[in-house]
């Protein structure tokens, strides 16, 4: 909301209209705000100004840099910016974080003309075609489906798109794991029924002989024969 007033996109309603007191009251707490954040040395220069757009126009005159250094930086760090290791929702704030940055520096005409809309429709586009191009291969069909839409979204319902094809993935890769650990348990518990009688076998026949030694023991009793038995008495 500040920055609307800053750079013109919120102008002051006419005279009469029920708006103005409110804007007045807006636009006086910025002025206030952006002179306390100032030297004191050149406040007084700016104590009659007509609105919060005013003091920051002439502080940049006469304080501003080029911004064409950091509007280069930033243009060649979203060309090049990729998702890599980060997840969808992660490099989408990153991207996004880029966009903020070099739309405060780059900023588009003030007016309410076709032509202006066509302009932000346009940048729209370009930041669609940036954040596809970042993306993982694995999102290849999926960004494919969204380059034919029509009409085309934009970033933030791909971005929308793309989180849940990110979860279904997600869920896919952890699915063979879930099922090999379910037949894993599952073939543990069917081997410990199968053994359970022949370890009563065991048992019993320990307790019958407990006397004879462990080598009678082991003589009289053959752990796997006892198995097969069993297992052939199951079939």
């Amino acid at each position: 909301m500040k920055l609307s007033f800053i750079d013109g996109q919120l102008v002051r309603p006419p005279a009469g209209s029920p708006n103005l007191d409110e804007w007045i009251r807006k636009d006086y707490l910025l002025i206030m705000w952006i002179l306390n954040n100032i030297s004191k040395n050149i406040v007084d220069a700016f104590m009659y100004v007509t609105s919060a757009r005013c003091v920051w126009l002439e502080l940049e005159a006469r304080y501003g840099k080029s911004n064409g250094p950091m509007i280069y930086n930033l243009e060649r760090e979203i060309s090049s910016i990729s998702q890599g290791d980060l997840s969808v929702t992660e490099y989408y704030a990153k991207i996004r974080k880029l966009w903020d940055e070099f739309a405060c520096l780059d900023l588009l005409p003030q007016c309410v003309c076709v032509a202006r809309k066509a302009m932000v429709d346009k940048e729209a586009s370009h930041q669609l075609m940036q954040f596809l191009m970042g993306l993982n291969n694995v999102y290849g069909n999926v960004r494919s489906q969204i380059l034919v839409m029509e009409p085309r979204p934009d970033v933030t319902k791909a971005f929308s798109m793309l989180l849940n094809v990110e979860k279904e993935l997600q869920v896919q890769i952890h699915m063979p794991d879930t099922s090999k650990a379910l037949a894993s348990h599952m073939e543990h518990k069917l081997e410990q029924s199968m053994m359970q009688p022949v370890l009563n076998e065991l048992t019993d026949r320990k307790r019958k002989g407990g006397g004879r030694g462990r080598g009678a023991f082991a003589a009289t009793v053959n752990p796997r024969d006892s198995f097969d038995r069993h297992a052939a008495s199951r079939t």
